[in-house]
């Protein structure tokens, strides 16, 4: 499974995830730290993502109104245990 973890949570997460995901990256990894969340999401279907892990409903938002991509099939909304910059932070 190809992932895209989004900007609001931290990049810090991906060595964690790897040996379980090897195929997970950061959007920092490819120049999108300042891109909107459409971009993000077009990015993530042009680039054969199966998910796209965020913090941002919008996403869930997106993924409802431009329908399923080829590939893109999740936008996992997480909470923000592991970036409490995100403003979703659990307590």
């Amino acid at each position: 499974m190809k992932l895209l973890v989004d900007q609001n949570i931290s990049y810090r997460i991906i060595p964690l995830l790897l040996p379980a995901y090897p195929e997970i990256y950061h959007i920092c990894d490819f120049g999108l730290i300042n891109a909107d969340d459409q971009a993000i999401f077009m990015f993530g279907r042009e680039n054969a993502f199966n998910a796209v892990i965020t913090c941002d409903d919008d996403f869930v938002r997106l993924l409802n109104v431009m329908g399923p991509a080829a590939k893109i099939d999740l936008a996992a909304h997480w909470k923000c245990f592991y970036n409490p910059d995100c403003g979703n932070t659990a307590a």
